[in-house]
């Protein structure tokens, strides 16, 4: 064959050896991509279930005529329908005692914080589903033979509550791993970075040092002004994203129409 050489800098086009080309920093982006699914997917998972632990019995007991808990529940639904949850995570996760957290820390740090800002809707709709079951019929049968309050959560309506909330969780992930996606946008993304000196790779930028898809995302905003030269840093993560997102709520729709065929 024929030599060739030829000069070129990071980023890196995609070619055969980085199949999907490189970042600033010269790092593979398929390698870090791949490795970065596990931080991202426990992110995603670790904000549904903290939103479900917080939702599931708010809603339920809100569900059943505790006008206590459903006046919290309408005034958190309320508070983040004025002041878009974004906006508020953003304030809360863009100090700098984030940006020197490990990755196990910060995975757990963020599902906190966005699991806090998220969980009324979820018990919103899971309350509006239990009032639905406690209006039917069978429920005053079990109440005319005396059972008690419990006794219909525990074994009417959390039963009867499978189905959507299994569906919900998987809703609640996807939305969660949009909400990621969303903030890394803006900058804020989970584990450790550096601050990249202007003499350094490109430009004065916070860098990831981590595998995960929000780090591999954020410099999307400068990247779309050059996409023609480095069109491969932010395309792989956002088809990535959008892959999981789709995905993930196909996996929860799926789940809920095979639990109510089996009901």
């Amino acid at each position: 064959g024929e030599l060739v050489k030829e000069l070129s800098v990071n980023p890196m086009r995609p070619n055969t050896i980085n199949l999907m080309g490189t970042d600033d920093a010269g790092r593979d982006i398929y390698a870090r991509l791949v490795y970065g699914t596990k931080n991202t997917m426990r992110l995603a998972f670790l904000i549904a279930l903290f939103r479900m632990f917080l939702a599931l019995p708010l809603g339920v007991l809100a569900g059943m005529g505790h006008k206590g808990l459903s006046k919290i529940i309408g005034f958190f639904t309320t508070f983040f329908s004025a002041v878009p949850m974004l906006i508020f995570a953003y304030i809360l996760l863009n100090f700098n005692y984030f940006y020197r957290m490990q990755m196990e820390k910060s995975i757990m740090a963020f599902a906190v914080v966005l699991a806090l800002v998220g969980w009324s809707k979820l018990a919103g709709i899971l309350e509006d589903h239990t009032k639905r079951i406690m209006e039917e019929d069978f429920i005053e049968g079990e109440l005319a033979i005396g059972k008690t309050k419990r006794q219909i959560m525990t074994q009417n309506v959390l039963p009867h509550l499978i189905p959507h909330g299994v569906s919900q969780f998987f809703k609640e992930m996807a939305m969660g791993l949009f909400l990621v996606a969303q903030l890394a946008v803006l900058y804020v993304f989970v584990g450790t970075t550096r601050e990249v000196g202007a003499m350094a790779f490109r430009a004065d930028y916070r860098m990831g040092l981590e595998p995960e898809w929000g780090g591999m995302l954020s410099r999307i905003s400068g990247d779309v002004m050059r996409f023609e030269e480095v069109w491969w840093v932010s395309l792989f993560s956002v088809l990535f994203f959008a892959v999981a997102v789709m995905g993930i709520n196909l996996l929860g729709e799926g789940l809920r129409l095979e639990f109510q065929r089996r009901t």
